[in-house]
């Protein structure tokens, strides 16, 4: 092949590469928390001073720490429509200045949202129904129902299923959640694996949950520097939330906050290093 020709390939090779991104995947990643236990208030979130954006389960923003500054500015909130029971009189209770909004936690678990593809998006109509009423829609942006591995349903396929049945449903953002090590080499792969199954829906990527279940906090550490340099490298992934900012049932290691109020622990201080604070 002659080298103009070969030129010519290569740059239409990187314009196919470039159009089949997700729409919104150039933005910068922004790194945020998933977390109810703020129990250090504003001191908490003064500590996780590049965090810019946070969301709790619920539809209100946590309590003590709804109007705390980070510098000059309020971290983001972002609402959740956790399960069925969330649906009713949703747009009353969501928060004024709401830009985002978070779908049903994790439905293919018994234990969660414990949704059908078909029962969700049922359900998911009826949000969208009461967003449409309010004029609401297209002035907040929309994320998928968060389907993890491990469930009764695997991720890929539930959300397959879920796309197919919610005919006319738009969405900004997919939600995801991960949680493995790839133990014992403590890397991104099967974080990348994961991504992998759902990436061909086309639509930027919110990894809403994500740490390593472990008491090891030399484990969590490595695996931190690992998957974050794959997450920020990754041109289908828009935002990205840490579990959790205090740790009770998984494990102490992936806590970013000690006991003490704003105090970050070696976990937190490290994903707190991780770039300049990015605002939406």
């Amino acid at each position: 092949m002659t080298l103009p020709r070969l030129f010519v390939f290569v740059a239409m090779a990187l314009a196919i590469s470039a159009a089949c991104l997700p729409h919104g995947a150039a933005k910068p990643i922004y790194r945020g928390v998933a977390t109810n236990a703020w129990s250090g208030g504003c001191a908490d979130i003064n500590a996780l001073s590049r965090m810019s954006w946070y969301y709790n389960w619920g539809l209100q923003p946590t309590a003590n720490v709804a109007s705390c500054h980070l510098g000059s500015r309020y971290v983001e909130f972002v609402p959740m429509v956790w399960g069925a029971g969330s649906v009713p009189n949703l747009v009353s209770k969501l928060p004024a200045n709401t830009k985002h909004l978070l779908g049903f936690n994790e439905p293919n678990f018994a234990s969660q949202a414990n949704l059908s593809p078909r029962a969700a998006a049922t359900e998911w109509k009826k949000v969208i129904a009461q967003l449409d009423a309010a004029g609401l829609t297209g002035k907040i942006k929309l994320g998928t129902p968060s389907a993890a591995p491990g469930g009764n349903i695997g991720p890929k396929e539930w959300f397959a299923q879920f796309f197919g049945n919610c005919t006319g449903c738009h969405f900004d953002f997919l939600c995801f959640h991960i949680y493995d090590c790839n133990a014992p080499w403590f890397d991104a792969g099967a974080v990348n694996y994961w991504l992998g199954q759902v990436k061909g829906f086309g639509l930027p990527i919110w990894l809403t949950e994500f740490d390593c279940p472990s008491n090891s906090v030399a484990n969590e550490l490595t695996w931190m520097e690992r998957v974050l340099g794959s997450l920020d490298s990754d041109p289908h992934v828009e935002r990205y939330a840490w579990f959790t900012a205090r740790a009770t049932n998984v494990g102490t290691a992936p806590s970013l906050l000690n006991s003490a109020a704003g105090s970050l622990t070696q976990v937190g201080a490290h994903y707190n290093s991780k770039g300049d604070r990015l605002t939406p």
